[in-house]
């Protein structure tokens, strides 16, 4: 009996080593599940806003507005946004006035809106090269209620401003259109030199 105790202690010792790290793998597979599974809820949203807006723009659906608490809408934007494994190398912040009244929008509209916007600021700061930020601010004004978001990327250039409010306008695409067409430019002007 005396030599097998140790034999057995050393093997209970090793069956607790492995239930114990079975456990924590356990543990890690359901953060793991659990994280893929907001991502993939996260996707599905940001999908069907996508489609709806598309449904929207080709069927002319009226705009319906109800009282909506733009604070919630742009905590809820943000959220949504966040949760996008795009976004972690750049930070959103939120700056909400807490005075504001719910007033008559429709929320589905403007939450794409904010998101497209969002978007196209965490576009602009991955083409600075830099860490940057993106702030959404919502601010009362007299009767009215204003909705900043801004970026510290490298903005827009001149040539798309006027194009701004385009349906479906990217200006991720549009500019890179206008660096080949740049690029081209700038290639076919030194070959003129040459010749």
């Amino acid at each position: 009996q005396n030599l097998a105790a140790p034999v057995t202690e050393a093997t209970r010792r090793r069956l607790e080593k492995k239930r114990k790290e079975r456990e924590v793998q356990l543990v890690r597979d359901r953060e793991g599940a659990q994280a893929l599974a907001e991502k993939i809820h996260a996707e599905a949203k940001r999908t069907a806003r996508i489609v709806n807006q598309f449904v929207a723009f080709a069927s002319e659906a009226p705009i319906v507005k109800r009282p909506t608490s733009l604070n919630a809408l742009c905590k809820e934007v943000a959220e949504t946004w966040r949760r996008d494994p795009r976004s972690s190398k750049v930070e959103l912040t939120t700056v909400l006035d807490e005075g504001i009244p719910e007033i008559d929008v429709d929320p589905e509209r403007i939450a794409g809106v904010l998101l497209n916007l969002i978007e196209n600021g965490r576009d602009s700061i991955v083409r600075s090269g830099k860490p940057g930020t993106i702030r959404l601010e919502t601010e009362r004004r007299g009767e009215g209620v204003r909705i900043t978001v801004a970026d510290t990327g490298v903005g827009i250039p001149e040539e798309l401003r006027i194009r701004l409010f385009e349906p479906f306008l990217s200006t991720k695409q549009a500019i890179q259109r206008l660096e080949i067409i740049a690029a081209t430019t700038k290639s076919n002007s030194r070959s003129t030199c040459v010749s």
